[in-house]
């Protein structure tokens, strides 16, 4: 069971990588109007599980994570269709959800395929001079591994995939942050966007850390913080409306993950 529940760990990371580090524009933007960009995007989802899933790969294995990486780009195909019917702003945020469940459903359903897998002899000899060069790897559990995976499958979903999340959601109101702004004002925002997107990337790891630590009275000072650095703005109902919609977005998905996080790992 507990090799199952680390492959199932180890392809939700590999997808977390795949599509939200390695995934820049040029691919997401490119593969909506050609090929090469969407079979460097499956590429990359081959390369990284194959890496990640080394240590239990066999023939079974890297069929499915083929499959996996095959149907992951017929997904985002149909994806790019879809917003192009609809209109990506419109309906972006719908589409991407539906996008990633289906992509999550897909490596769920592999269970079946890989209940029986087990390391394979490269890891079980790649462990053993681990532990002969480095002692403290003695102690390590396969259960401390599943659980550092998670662990770390949460922090780059918070730090990365949570921006396009929140950009997503941001897109449908973003009538409230253009109202009343000038020229001069909008080409200032635009050179903040990506001090915006660190200030919500810190945030996000801040408390999902809380979160983990069991901490949850300093999540208001972190929430607190940012918006006093925009104090002036909020004075502005419209703005002040988008600023909350960001802020709150970026709260629960810290919140929401670190709580599946423990229900997880616990």
């Amino acid at each position: 069971m507990v090799d199952i529940n680390m492959i199932l760990a180890l392809l939700v990371l590999s997808h977390v990588i795949a599509d939200f580090v390695f995934q820049g524009d040029g691919i997401a933007v490119g593969k909506k109007t050609g090929f090469q960009r969407m079979f460097q995007h499956v590429g990359h989802h081959l390369l990284i599980s194959g890496i990640l899933l080394l240590p239990y790969l066999n023939s079974r294995l890297l069929g499915i994570i083929i499959v996996l990486a095959l149907l992951h780009g017929a997904i985002d195909k149909g994806k790019t269709a879809y917003d192009e019917r609809n209109g990506e702003q419109d309906k972006g945020f719908e589409s991407f959800m539906a996008d990633q469940a289906l992509h999550l459903v897909l490596i769920g359903l592999s269970c079946s395929f890989i209940k029986d897998i087990q390391l394979n002899q490269f890891a079980l000899s790649f462990g053993g001079f681990l532990s002969d060069c480095y002692p403290v790897f003695l102690n390590a559990t396969n259960q401390d591994a599943f659980q550092f995976i998670v662990v770390l499958t949460g922090y780059i979903f918070n730090f990365k995939g949570a921006t396009i999340l929140i950009q997503k959601v941001l897109d449908k109101y973003l009538h409230l942050k253009m109202s009343g702004i000038n020229e001069d004002t909008m080409n200032k925002d635009q050179r903040k966007k990506n001090a915006g997107e660190a200030i919500g990337n810190l945030e996000r790891l801040l408390i999902l850390t809380l979160v983990l630590q069991q901490h949850y009275a300093p999540i208001g000072l972190v929430v607190a913080g940012k918006a006093l650095a925009r104090h002036k703005r909020l004075e502005e109902k419209n703005f002040a409306e988008y600023f909350l919609v960001g802020t709150f977005t970026s709260i629960s998905i810290a919140l929401l993950t670190g709580i599946l996080i423990a229900a997880i790992i616990n």
